[in-house]
């Protein structure tokens, strides 16, 4: 072989670019707003081609007024999917399907879990294909 030294470089490349193709790809971010603050996170759990991926994230923490918008994004491969909201364990939304949604917190002050659930994937499923946990802290 003439050029040996081409064939191993033309080996170790082909690996570092077999080994980028089989890399995690990351979750969908979701972002939310409140008065000019922005938080982001990628999804807790997040079902992709049937896999469901499961990651260990931190809630951010949004602070909010009384009565203020949040302000939700989600990237189009979500609202394709549809999502809710969920509040202390409880859903406050029907599906949503647009990529931005404005939410009108209550006249209250406190903290609350929120939690942008992709829609299940389905008619017969009912568990959510993606979680997005945040906590919002309202006080004025």
């Amino acid at each position: 072989m003439p050029f040996p030294r081409l064939a191993a470089i033309t080996t170790a490349i082909a690996a570092v670019g077999f080994g980028v193709a089989s890399c995690d790809r990351p979750t969908p971010l979701v972002t939310m707003e409140s008065d000019g603050d922005f938080v982001k996170t990628n999804a807790a759990q997040y079902l992709r081609d049937g896999a469901l991926i499961e990651r260990s994230v931190s809630a951010p923490q949004l602070d909010a007024r009384p009565g203020s918008s949040l302000n939700i994004d989600v990237p189009t491969s979500v609202a394709d999917r549809g999502y809710f909201l969920s509040v202390n364990n409880q859903r406050i939304t029907e599906t949503i399907t647009d990529t931005h949604y404005r939410y009108l917190l209550p006249n209250v002050q406190g903290t609350v879990n929120l939690v942008v659930f992709a829609a299940p994937t389905g008619t017969k499923s009912t568990t959510a294909s993606g979680s997005w946990p945040f906590v919002v802290s309202i006080k004025p």
